[in-house]
């Protein structure tokens, strides 16, 4: 056994509700789920946007 096992963040439970909740939506591509998960991806989106801002002008340039 994993020495995180029964020591992660998060309510099990709650995960189990909102995944329920989803049986009845229309799910999104990409879930992400727990607020560490959510940062986490979150800054590295912004980190990509920075890089694809510093670039735009080559990537534009590449139409005829």
């Amino acid at each position: 056994m994993s020495i995180r096992n029964s020591k992660q963040s998060g309510d099990p439970q709650k995960l189990v509700e909102e995944l329920v909740n989803l049986v009845n939506m229309s799910p999104p591509v990409h879930l992400i789920l727990g607020p560490d998960s959510y940062k986490l991806i979150k800054d590295k989106k912004a980190k990509n946007m920075e890089e694809f801002e510093t670039y735009k002008e080559i990537t534009m340039s590449t139409n005829l």
